[in-house]
Parts: C-alpha cells; structure tokens; sequence
C-alpha cells in the first residue's frame, strides 16, 4: 500500500515540477533564472523514486540510488546559486565564487567514494522487506562519512537558508516567507524522521523531501509574483537618467532609487534601501504633505533646505498579486532653469515698461476714435489725428481753441449741461452731435466722455473718446421704416413710460396720430389685474434675460370695441446693467382666442354627440320591442276599432321616433352609412314628392339622363333631401318653386374620392326665397345653430354630417333676395344601382321555415318569437353566442337545419353576433344569417357579407320590415 501511495505522490511532483518549470520560464523578463535546475533535478529525482519500487533489485538499486545522491547534488549547487543571486550577496557566474560553489559537488564525490556502503561493488548489500511495504529495498549500516556529510548539508544550508529569509523579510513577501518557513520545516522533519525510523528509512523518502520544499518555494513565488521584478536592464536604463526616482511601497519604505537619487539624498544604496520615507522629508520636508495625498497623479514645485527649486511628480501603481499600492516618486532639480526664467522675465518687463509711452502714444495716435481732452475753461489740451480729420483743421488751426469754438450754440450748451450733472461717483457722461462737413454732407458723433475732479471735487479736466455713428444713425432709420412696415403693433417706452417711437400699426390701431403718442404715457389697457401684470413683467427684465412672456392685456378701442392683445416685453439696458427702455410688441388675438372658444365648444359638442349616439342605441333597442308588441297587440283587435287606431298611431310615433334616433345617430358620427349602390335620380324624386305633399310648393327637376349611380345609405340620403326640402318650403311661406339640378361632375373632390368611383355626382337645390344674411351664412352648419322658433339646430348639422361620412362635400350660395343654392357633391359608383325594395304583400309567398333568434334582451326574444310562429315560421332561441353556436352544432347532429339565424351585433357579458357568425360558419359554411343592431357605427353593418352574413335588420323595425326581409331571404 506504501509503495503505491509514494509511486502516485512522485508521478504527481515530477509534472508538478515540470509544470512549474514552463510557467516560470515562460514568464519573461525573470530576474532570476539560476535557482530553475533545482526543478527538473527534483523531477528526476521522483523518476529515481519511482524506478525503485518497479525495479526491485539489487544493482539496480544500487545505481538508482547513486543517481539520487548525484540528483541532490545537482540539487544542492543549484539552491546555493540561486540565493546568491537572489539575496545579491555574490554573483554566482564570476570566477572565484564559482570555484567556491563547485566545492559541493567535490565534497559530494569525496564522501560518495570513501563511504564504503556507497561502492558499487560492494557485496555487504542486501534485499530486505517490510509488512507494510510490498516492495524489496536495500539495507545498510550507517558510516561515520554519512554523519559528517549531513551534518555539512545541515549547516551550510541553514546560512543559505538564512540569508533568503532575510532577502524576503526586508523586501516584505511575508506571505512567500511564511511558505518558505512551511516548506523548509517539513523537508527538516521528514529527513530527521526518515533518519531515526526504520520504516521510513527504507522508503524512498528523501526525494520527496526535497521535491516538497523546493515545490512549496517555486509555486508560492510564482503566485506572489516573486519573479515579476523589472528586468536589470530597466534598473540600469532608470541609472542613467538625471532625475531622482525613488520606488516607495504600500507601507511607505523605499524599495528602490536610481543612482541620481543617492547623489541627490548624499546617501550610500544599503543606507536608504527599506528605509522609511521619513529619510526624503530630512532633506525635503515640503514632500510631506504631497507624499499623503491619495490622488494617483500629482505634481508640485518646492524648495528644499539648501534653498534650491524642484519640481516634484507622483504616480501610483499597483504591484503583487495581492495588489498593494506603491508610489513612484520623481524628482527634477529645476533650479537653474527657474533662475534662468526669472531673469528673462525682469528683462521683459523693463522693456515693455520702456516701451510703454512711446506705445502709449502709438495707440492713442493710430485710434479710429476721436480722443480729445479739454480744462475746466474748454481749453483743449490734447487730440489726436483721428479728431483733425474729423474737425477738418490742423494741429496750427487747434492751437489756442477752445471746445465751443468747434460745436453750435446748441450743441455746446448741451454738452456742458452733461459735464455740470457729472460727479465724481458718477463721471461719465453720453453726447451726440452732427457735424457738417466741408463737401456739404453730415457726420453723427457720439461722445463718451469722463469728468476728472481733484481732491477738493473740482472739475480739472474732461477726456472724451468719439466715434462715427453716420452709418448707425441710417440703419436705425432703415429699421425704423422696416418697423413701420410690420403688423405687429411695436411701441418703445422709457423707463418711466414715456412714448419714445410707436409704429404705424400701434397709430392706427388706436386711431390716435403718431405726433400726439410720442412724448405721451398712453396705456390703453382698462384692466387693473392686467396692468399689475404687465408691471411684475416689466419688474422681472434683467440684462441676462432681457425679454418676458407674453402678457395679455384687454383694451377699449373706441367706445365700446373691447380687445384682447398679448404683448412681449424686451427690455434695453445701459452698461451698468440698468434699464434705460423698453420695447413692446403686441397682437390683437381677439379673434384668435374665439376660434379657440368655438373649438372647446365644437369639441364640447361632440362630447355630447357621443352621448347622444349611445342614448339612440338603448333606445332603439326599446324602440323595437314597443313597436313589435303595439303590432302584435293590434293584429288581435278588428279593424276599425277605436283601440287599434290608437295603437296604429302609437306605431307611427314610435316610428317618427326611430327617425329621431337615427338623425342622433348621424348627428354624434355614429351613424356609418350602410351603403349599396343607389340610383340618385329616382331617389331624389321620390323623396322630394313625398316630403312636398301637402305644400303649395312644387319642384322642378333638371336630372341628368346618363346620371351615374353612387355607393349611399339610401335612408341617410332620404334625410339629406327631407331636410333641405323642408327648409326651402319654410322660406317660401306665401309658395314657390324648388329647383333640382342633378349632373355629373369631375372638377371637383378627386382627392375625396374613396370608393373607386368614376368622379362625383353634383345635386344643387335652390329655393326661391329671401336668402341668408351674411352674418348668419357662416353658422348655419354649427350644431344647435337655429334662427327658427321651434328648430333644433341639428337639421342642416346632421345633413353636413352624412354627407361627410359618405365620402362628399356640401356648400351653400345666397344673396338677400334671390333665393338660396345648396350644392352637394357625392362620389359615384361602379356597381349597377339598387332599386329600393318593394313590400311583399302576401305572407303565403314566404314558406314555413326554422330560424334562430340570438338576443340579449328578453322582451325582444319574446315579442319576435311571437311574431315568428304567427308567421307560422318554428323558432329558437339563444341569449349569447356560445348558446348559438351550441344550437347550431345540435341542429347539424340531429339533422335539422336553420333556415334562418338573425344575430344580434353585440352581446353584453357574451360572444355577439360578429364572433359567433364565424365559429358557425365553420360548423356550417351554407348558413343564412342576418345580423340585426340598434347602432350603425360597426362596419359589420354597412359591409355584413364581409362578415359572413347575407343580410342586414336595423333596429328598431316593424312587422312589415320584418317580413320584408324574410321574403327576400326564405323564397
């Protein structure tokens, strides 16, 4: 068991070795290569081992273990190499430490040929065994020369060991020492154990001593990055370079400097090497606060104690695998090059300083503006070229003048009004002035000029600078026309409000002369909250936000013309950051702000028209059940009978209410025309004769023969015409005429035209009445909108409102006094038009049939099945989808089949008409279904076939509506 356990142990430290081999040579730049035999002579060495236990014979192990003497000898030159590198103690490569390292193998020969048990041919040999120990070995006797010899290994190692120990101590791998302490102690252990116990003497126990402490070393070197020193060949490169670079660690020693640094600290290697950094601040105290700063990067100039400058530059890094923090510390001897600096500086200044009047001169002579200066007399003591050409004299012709002699009388008081109002805290003052020239033409001078006062605060000079502002003075009069132009009513004010420029439009608004605003504090607004607003506008303007938001003001023009304007405010300020004026540009939005009140109230409306639509689609829903049961109730009494002419006129009621709920259907855009392809010659014919029965007025029609059909909900349509022919009857109270033009048209929509038609179709209706006043045409199209009595406003509202919805256009001509003209444009179709159903008068021509009622409401499944079988039609019923298809499926099993489905749309908690139909005609694909609904906004409603049914039954309907379905369905 012994033998199999060392033989797995060695095979797994010869690759280990191995392995540790290749990474460290691979590791380049290694500082130290000389220590890396030490690796493949321990991976031999457990190769020895293991031959030992395969080869269990006596000359064999005889020579294995003369090759594992010579192994630990390879072994034991190679440590005492590699710490005399490492520690730097000798070089292991010069020629008299070679010598004295070739010792060991020499002494390790000696001992091998004087031992007498080591001889090849000696016979004193023997196999012997163990219990636990499979595997033969050879015995011995121990000599005096094996004592001698480890006793040598022993004590020479334990200096070696020594003085490594204390390379890493001062270099600080604590973590790398305290393996090395581990490694060292085991192998020590091992061999001492091995040395007085039989059972390990035997084994092969000694290569796997040294294997164990050379591995421990080498892997936590590799791990800890022992070997991950900078080459020798950058130290030197860092030797030759002239400033000082000291390498500080985590903990603030000194691990390294370059040759400049020890001249620099006047210090020997051995003497700064692992000392703290407290040996920098000696000689630079300054550092101490620099080298404490975290930053990563840092740069500082200082004096050290000899007085002498240097530019100080820090870097941080990080080093180990344990990644400490370490510093690198530069520093540059600048104190040559400052003294060089400074002295060039002193030379620049004097000859600036000694240049400084002759430039001074310079400046003022060679200025674009004008500089004059004059005592408290206007005595003129200095100008400059620039103000002899603008004088238009020489330097003899200024001798001896004086200020007043170059300005007007005007111009001169003027200016000295500004120089008596200056003082000392405030000695600037502004003048502008024209002066003309000799070739007849004006030049603008403006003046800054400044009041110099003695102690006493009298006035002793005044220096002014001048500039041409000609060309100003003609842009500010081209933008002073550019303004007048504009709409925008612009009106400039002083702070105080006084009118300084008010444009044309500002005039004319206000219908007050230019002449009279200018000068004056008009304030058209009449509104005290608006005023303080417009003042906390004015209040808020600062130089860094010089304009405001708009600001409503509402004005009386006139007498009683109230206005709404919005105006912006900018505010102009002078150097000192205070407003001098301020600019106002206003609009009337007076008509702006009523379309916004017409949008909120069209918007308003159709709120309200949404609502309405739901209203008309409950109440179509009651509609039919209150119709079907008045019909129904009516079929049992006689005709004649008092009570079934009152319940025939409760059926028309209900059925004028149905024409209510549809026109609320139309008007709230719900109302989706349910369009076929319609002849509109014969409709408009029909429609109009019925609508002018009973009237004293007649039409005339002028209708097209090649009059195309259009794609139209023909009952929408009816609407449009009733209610255009119901208006024209009621402008002509004493009777009249009513013309009716229908053509085709193609000038006129293309872009409208949404149903692939060939173009448009043109009606126009015109009446013979007293025409529409102007200010009422505009508005007859709005909601609610009536001049009548007794009117809704929603007639011509909803007729605007079809026609909308059919793809068209509708515009109205009047003149007071001839009469007034609606013009409607319809998009026409391709398909062949419709003609309008004819009732079916006899109910034996609809045979018997079974049909399936699907409904939500209880009063109309009853009343409809009633109507039904008295029809004599067999009927069933559903309340939801599923009970739909469920019945339909059950009919197909059972082999009787539905005539007829008529489908509600929408079902409330359930599957409507619109799901069911297409699950059912999976069941089905021949089944006749007609879709019925009190709301004609789903499209199922204007396009069923496209949805799988072959019939629409809008609600609320009649008994006739009813049977006239059937009768085109069930023949």
């Amino acid at each position: 068991m012994w033998a199999f356990i060392l033989c797995i142990i060695y095979v797994i430290f010869a690759f280990a070795c191995l392995a540790v081999l290749i990474a460290l040579y691979d590791r380049r730049p290694l500082r130290i290569r000389s220590g890396l035999v030490m690796l493949p002579a321990c991976a031999l060495i457990s190769v020895g081992a293991i031959l030992q236990m395969f080869l269990p014979y006596q000359g064999t192990l005889q020579v294995l273990y003369y090759f594992n003497v010579l192994m630990f000898v390879v072994v034991y030159t190679g440590f005492i190499f590699f710490v005399g590198e490492f520690t730097g103690r000798f070089d292991p490569l010069e020629r008299k430490n070679l010598a004295l390292i070739l010792i060991v193998p020499v002494l390790a020969a000696f001992s091998i040929i004087t031992d007498n048990w080591l001889h090849l041919w000696n016979s004193n040999f023997y196999l012997s065994t163990l219990p636990d120990y499979e595997v033969p070995f050879l015995l011995w006797d121990f000599s005096y020369m094996n004592i001698v010899w480890s006793i040598f290994c022993f004590a020479s190692g334990a200096v070696l060991l020594y003085y490594l120990s204390r390379t890493l101590h001062r270099t600080g791998n604590w973590i790398l020492l305290a393996v090395f302490y581990l490694g060292a102690a085991m192998c020590v252990t091992l061999n001492i154990m091995a040395f007085f116990t039989v059972d390990l003497m035997v084994m092969p126990v000694d290569g796997l001593t040294f294997t164990l402490g050379i591995l421990s070393f080498y892997i936590s070197a590799l791990v800890f990055g022992m070997f991950d020193i900078a080459p020798v060949a950058r130290k030197k490169m860092l030797d030759l370079m002239k400033d000082a670079i000291f390498v500080l660690d985590s903990e603030g020693m000194i691990n390294d400097v370059n040759t400049s640094g020890l001249k620099l600290l006047r210090r020997e290697r051995k003497d700064v090497i692992l000392q703290k950094s407290d040996i920098l601040l000696e000689r630079f105290p300054a550092l101490d606060h620099f080298l404490k700063e975290p930053e990563e990067k840092g740069e500082t100039e200082f004096k050290d104690v000899d007085d002498r400058t240097f530019e100080a530059k820090v870097s941080v890094f990080d080093y180990g695998r344990m990644k400490k923090t370490g510093r690198m510390l530069v520093l540059k001897d600048v104190t040559l090059s400052r003294q060089i600096e400074k002295k060039f500086r002193e030379a620049e200044f004097q000859m600036k300083l000694a240049d400084t009047n002759r430039r001074y001169r310079t400046i003022i002579e060679n200025q674009t503006e004008a500089i004059l200066t004059f005592d408290r007399n206007g005595q003129i003591t200095f100008f400059n070229p620039v103000f002899e050409r603008i004088a238009e004299r020489s330097t003899k012709q200024m001798a001896d003048s004086r200020i007043g002699d170059l300005l007007s009388e005007d111009d001169d008081r003027a200016l000295w009004d500004r120089i008596e109002k200056a003082t000392p805290e405030a000695p600037v003052f502004h003048f502008e002035h024209v002066v003309s020239l000799l070739d007849g033409s004006d030049m603008w001078i403006h003046w800054q000029g400044k009041v110099h006062f003695s102690e006493s605060g009298e006035l002793t000079e005044v220096q002014t600078a001048g500039i041409d502002i000609t060309e100003k003075r003609k842009k500010e009069a081209e933008y002073q026309a550019i303004v007048e132009c504009q709409k925008e009513l612009i009106v400039r004010r002083q702070r105080g409000g006084t009118i300084t420029f008010a444009n044309q439009a500002f005039s004319e608004f206000y219908g007050i002369p230019n002449e009279k605003l200018i000068g004056s504090t008009f304030f058209p607004s009449v509104d005290e909250e608006d005023n303080l607003r417009f003042r906390e506008a004015l209040r808020c303007l600062t130089p860094g936000l010089p304009d405001s938001d708009p600001v409503k003001l509402r004005i009386l023009r006139g007498q009683d013309d109230l206005r709404t304007t919005e105006w912006r405010l900018r505010g102009i300020f002078d150097s000192k950051g205070q407003m001098v004026e301020y600019q106002t540009v206003g609009n009337d939005i007076t008509e702006k702000l009523r379309m916004e009140q017409e949008l909120n109230k069209t918007q308003k409306l159709e709120s309200l028209g949404v609502l309405a639509g739901g209203i008309a689609h409950d109440f179509n829903n009651l509609l039919t059940s209150i119709i079907s049961n008045i019909e129904v109730a009516a079929k049992d009494i006689p005709s004649g009978e008092r009570s079934r002419y009152r319940l025939e006129e409760a059926v028309r009621s209900a059925l004028n209410a149905r024409n209510l709920t549809q026109q609320l259907l139309t008007y709230s855009k719900g109302g989706k025309p349910v369009k076929e392809p319609t002849d509109l010659g014969e409709l408009l014919q029909k429609t109009i004769e019925f609508t002018l029965t009973g009237t004293n007025v007649r039409a005339d029609y002028r209708i097209a023969e090649d009059l195309r059909p259009i794609s139209a909900d023909r009952f929408q349509i009816e609407q449009v015409i009733n209610n255009l022919i119901i208006n024209a009857v009621q402008a002509m109270p004493e009777g009249g005429k009513i013309f009716v033009k229908a053509s085709n048209s193609d000038r006129y929509f293309r872009s409208l035209d949404k149903e692939g038609g060939q173009g448009f179709i043109k009606v126009k209706i015109t009446d013979q009445g007293p025409g529409i006043p102007a200010d009422v045409l505009g508005k007859i199209f709005d909601p609610f909108f009536t001049t009548k009595d007794n009117g809704t406003g929603l007639g011509l509202s909803t007729v605007q409102s079809i026609v909308k919805n059919h793809g068209g256009f509708i515009d109205v001509e009047s003149e007071p006094g001839l009469g007034t003209s609606f013009n409607i444009y319809l998009p026409t179709s391709n398909a062949p038009a419709i003609s309008a159903p004819e009732a079916v008068g006899s109910e034996g021509q609809v045979r018997a049939s079974r049909i399936l009622i699907m409904d939500d409401e209880e009063a109309i499944l009853e009343v409809l099945s009633t109507i039904l079988m008295d029809l004599g039609h067999s009927v069933e019923m559903a309340r939801t989808g599923e009970e739909a298809i469920e019945q339909v499926s059950r009919s197909l099993t059972e082999g009787r089949l539905f005539d007829l489905l008529i489908m509600d749309l929408t079902i409330r908690g359930g599957m409507g008409g619109k799901d069911a139909i297409q699950e059912i005609l999976k069941l089905d694909g021949s089944v006749k279904a007609m879709v019925s609904s009190g709301y004609s906004n789903d499209p199922v409603m204007s396009e069923p076939r496209k949805y799988g049914f072959i019939d629409f039954l809008p609600k609320p309907y009649s008994i006739q509506d009813l049977k006239d379905k059937l009768a085109r369905l069930l023949l």
